[in-house]
């Protein structure tokens, strides 16, 4: 191999034009032509200015001429760059292989063999000659025969070609692909080129404005279709499969099958360019919405996120939207379904979405991409109901196994390999032979032979997907030492044609990869038959990718979809653990899921099942799955998971806790709490032993444990489940632990509930003593029991019961809470409020009087707090005997209460039927009975007429009436 710098800058697809106008003085619109040439070039935004500030020269001299050119070589070959000579004269003298060229006589043969021969770094040359008469056969030849091994060449000759590129530039060529060629400009202009040069899709010279509508217009897929329908015409049955696949409109999903090379890819590709290859029925090239070109490496994810770009610039208003607003939906969800439900757009066409070679996913993946064509397709909102999808598969697929797709209609294609421009249908066998006939071509025709085969070798490494980096090769290669590594990458990649597929060729996001997996045994044959250089192109791909920026969007994903495999080769399973991490931390858990899944089956078939990181990743993807909504799931993986880990590294090993722990924690998410329970008390006792019981890892672990057996005592429905549930904490936890104590907290409440007061509050008793010694006086849980247990002694007619009860909540909430905490003011209400049932009245006012004080301070004068105790001390005083002052303070309250609360409140109601009682007490009677009879219609409206407090007013009603008819008789 050639040794040269390493550190030479590698190319970012840098395209440089240079124009001469050598006119004799015949033709005086030369200098014109020269200008309009060149600001065709320049319009297109793809080339730039080459050996000078404006790129062009008007009417040089020879050695001008001369020096004009070497100067754009040298500047090409610096740059990794294509070179573009556009040379307009109007004098020309040919004799066999010499052209002479302008007033001097330049020969232009002669100057770019001899600087072809001296810069190898250009990327490429392609000469525009717009030139008054043909040239001899001999000097294109020439330029041809000195191609090989020296660069690449187009030549287009014609008279007036500069006014046809530049018409071109502006309208394109229908009949052309996403790149103009040379080829293409030879047929349009009816030129001259070479006789038979290499087909190399690098050397476009102008992008096709006739394909800037469709679906793939801009994007690195119009380049894989370009090469997918190049010199191809559509046999009659793939005519009719494409008409029928469009016409099938009753169908909103379409899936064409058959065998492997009968042409399924040429028909949906030929769907997008009907123009370029044949008139189909009821088809434009603005037909497709979208298309993916599926591949190995894709997930339904990155699917979902083409379409979804591609969407996006054909129908506005379609942004990502997460589920509920909130969650982070799937890609499908996100990218695609809510958007498209969510869309009022003025597209009134089909929404008309190309998935080509859905077979080439691995079966789980395939799984799920049809889920989510069937979740698409099930809904009509919005822009959803005019979405329709055109897939196509292999015919070795069961499509039973996947609902969607044969929920479709299908359509058959049979091959026809002995149609002119079929697509190839060979048997294994012959591309086995052209796959070592072109191996050993490129190498034979190489400069290099042994870069080649590195290079052939570095693509076996990658795959049969179109998605290795260019600029990943090239660096490669400038590491090994070989010159120009970019010229000569271009050179290995043209003659590799018919094994490669490129996407965006000849730019800085070109990407590469083998047309199909079936050539790489063969390949293999060829490149490594010793079986000691793919380790050697792994490694490389490795090296080279990190030491490239990432800022390239091919780069990028690359570095995301594939850079992990070649860790895996090369012995860093660490590092493709680690970049398998970064991709996931943006994606939703069900798409993460299917790639941890994905990649513990490659990493396991490459380290074997039982190395760290295979398990680590089948751990991720239990994890992932029960995020995903699949808890149940999740805990089988991990118990799975957690069987080998025992096996391999030891019951006690910290991966084997841990991995028993995501057990319970899973079976405990899917409502199998016994089950969780059961898990996390064997464990407990290992790692008491292992750590101690004070150990961070063990606290844990008895927390999980305590957490699961108060869920079950929470969620026990009968004192039987409940009392079941305490025996396992009181044996697991101790008979101390809070949640065995909240647990006995439950079984009073569940005895009180049916109205068993008396064993309730035995219950609680005995509970307080224990809750008392084991937590402390002032412990939240003692104080809730004391709440409970003098709201049961008040239900039960123990009111001086309930008044130490109180007394103690108060006094314990002060101490924990602080005296004017909220609720300690709420437990001196309840307090003063049972002093006032108990008959202690003088106790209740005091208390009360001292307490309003604090509640106007704390919670301010209209709390509702504040005013029910200012109701409660003028109801203690009117039962005291201290009517008018009662009178009065009831008054004061029920304004405040209708202004603060409403006049309909239920508090507010409380206060007039008070005020009422009062009024009767007071000796008038009558007032009392005008009281209630406005107040009961009220009660009865609000509450209802069953409610106590109607059923009260009414029964005060009755009194007063009884005495005021007493008083009258």
């Amino acid at each position: 191999m050639m040794r040269g710098d390493p550190e030479a800058p590698a190319s970012d697809g840098k395209r440089h034009a240079l124009v001469l106008a050598m006119a004799g003085g015949i033709d005086p619109g030369v200098p014109g032509r020269a200008l309009e040439l060149r600001r065709a070039l320049l319009s297109t935004g793809v080339w730039q200015d080459s050996a000078g500030p404006e790129g062009i020269a008007l009417a040089p001299g020879v050695a001008s001429s001369r020096a004009l050119i070497d100067r754009a070589f040298a500047a090409a070959h610096s740059d990794g760059a294509t070179l573009l000579l556009g040379i307009i004269s109007d004098d020309v003298k040919a004799e066999d292989a010499t052209v002479l060229l302008g007033p001097g006589g330049l020969d232009l043969g002669a100057c770019v063999r001899e600087l072809r021969e001296h810069y190898r770094g250009i990327d490429g040359l392609v000469l525009l000659l717009d030139l008054p008469i043909m040239l001899p056969p001999g000097w294109t030849s020439a330029l041809g025969a000195s191609a090989l091994g020296g660069g690449r060449i187009e030549v287009v000759v014609g008279n007036g070609l500069a006014a046809e590129v530049a018409r071109i530039a502006a309208t394109g060529i229908g009949s052309a692909a996403s790149c103009i060629t040379a080829s293409d400009i030879r047929a349009a202009a009816s030129g001259q080129g070479l006789p038979a040069a290499t087909r190399d899709p690098s050397l476009w010279v102008l992008p096709n404005q006739a394909r800037a509508h469709d679906a793939t217009a801009g994007s690195a897929r119009a380049t894989l279709i370009d090469a997918r329908l190049a010199g191809i015409v559509l046999s009659p049955a793939q005519q009719r499969a494409a008409e029928n696949a469009i016409e099938a409109r009753d169908h909103r999903l379409v899936t064409i099958t058959g065998a492997p090379g009968c042409g399924k890819s040429t028909v949906l590709a030929a769907l997008t360019r009907p123009d370029q290859v044949a008139p189909i029925d009821h088809c434009s090239p603005r037909h497709v919405a979208a298309i993916v070109l599926i591949h190995a490496w894709h997930s339904v994810e990155e699917i979902a996120a083409e379409i979804a770009t591609q969407l996006h610039a054909r129908i506005p208003g379609l942004e990502p939207r997460p589920v509920n607003g909130t969650v982070p939906a799937m890609a499908t969800e996100r990218l695609l379904e809510n958007p498209l439900a969510e869309c009022a757009t003025a597209w009134r066409r089909p929404i008309l979405v190309i998935l080509d070679g859905i077979d080439h996913l691995p079966p789980p993946e395939m799984k799920r991409l049809d889920d989510a064509i069937g979740t698409l397709l099930d809904r009509h909102e919005g822009a959803l109901a005019r979405l329709r999808i055109i897939a196509s598969i292999r015919d070795t697929i069961d499509v039973a196994t996947l609902p969607s797709l044969a929920a479709g209609l299908r359509v058959c294609l049979l091959g026809d390999p002995a149609w002119r421009g079929a697509p190839s249908g060979e048997p294994a066998g012959e591309h086995d032979e052209l796959a070592v006939r072109q191996a050993r071509h490129i190498m034979a025709a190489s400069r290099d032979p042994e870069a080649a085969r590195f290079v052939l070798a570095l693509l076996l490494a990658t795959g049969a997907a179109p998605i290795l980096p260019r600029s990943a090769i090239e660096t490669a290669l400038a590491t090994r030492g070989l010159p120009a590594a970019r010229a000569f990458v271009g050179e290995v990649l043209a003659l590799a044609d018919p094994l490669v597929e490129r996407a965006a060729p000849g730019t800085s996001e070109e990407t590469v990869g083998l047309r199909r997996h079936v050539l790489a045994p063969a390949l293999r044959s060829v490149v490594d038959p010793a079986g000691t250089a793919m380790v050697v192109a792994h490694r490389a791909i490795v090296d080279a990718v990190q030491r490239l920026s990432t800022a390239a969007v091919a780069l990028a994903t690359y570095k995301r979809l594939a850079l992990p495999l070649h860790c895996l080769h090369v012995g860093q399973p660490e590092q493709a653990l680690a970049l398998l991490s970064t991709a996931a931390g943006n994606s939703h858990a069900a798409d993460n899921h299917a790639r941890w899944s994905r990649w513990s089956s490659l990493a396991s078939g490459i380290l074997g099942p039982g190395h760290p990181v295979v398990l680590s990743l089948r751990g991720n993807s239990a994890g992932a799955r029960g995020i995903a909504g699949d808890p149940a799931g999740a805990a089988e993986d991990f118990t799975a998971l957690a069987a080998d880990r025992e096996q391999l590294l030891g019951a006690e090993h910290p991966d084997t806790i841990a991995t028993r722990n995501n057990v319970a924690v899973w079976l405990g998410k899917s409502g199998q709490h016994r089950a969780a329970t059961a898990e996390f008390a064997a464990m407990l006792p290992v790692l008491e032993r292992l750590h101690g019981p004070a150990h961070p890892a063990t606290v844990a672990m008895r927390d999980h444990l305590s957490h699961y057996l108060a869920s079950m005592a929470a969620t026990a429905t009968t004192p039987d489940a409940a009392r079941a549930t305490l025996r396992d904490q009181q044996r697991m936890l101790g008979h101390d632990h809070r949640a065995t104590l909240a647990t006995r907290f439950r079984l009073a409440a569940m005895s009180a509930a049916p109205g068993d007061h008396a064993a309730a509050i035995s219950e609680a008793e005995q509970l307080l003593r224990d809750q008392r010694r084991a937590l402390g006086a002032a412990h939240p849980d003692v104080l809730e029991t004391l709440y409970s247990l003098a709201s049961w002694r008040l239900r039960s007619g123990d009111h001086h019961g309930a008044l130490g009860d109180l007394i103690a909540l108060a006094e314990g909430r002060a101490q924990l809470l602080g005296p004017d905490h909220p609720d300690t003011l709420a437990a001196r209400g309840s307090l003063a409020l049972a002093k006032a049932d108990a008959g202690e009245l003088h106790g209740a006012i005091k208390e009360l009087e001292d307490l309003i004080p604090l509640q106007q301070r704390v919670l301010g004068p209209d709390h509702p707090e504040t005013l029910a105790a200012r109701n409660n001390l003028a109801l203690s005083r009117g039962k005291l005997g201290e009517i008018p002052r009662s009178l009065r303070e009831f008054g004061q309250v029920l304004a405040d209460r209708e202004r603060v609360l409403g006049p309909e409140h239920p508090a507010t109601l409380t206060t007039r039927a008070n005020l009422a009682w009062i009024k009767g007490r007071n000796g008038d009677a009558a007032a009392a009975l005008r009281a209630y009879e406005e107040l009961i219609p009220l009660l009865e409206r609000v509450l209802g007429s069953d409610h106590p407090r109607a059923s009260s007013a009414r029964k005060g009603r009755a009194r007063w009436a009884r005495e005021l008819a007493a008083r009258r008789a």
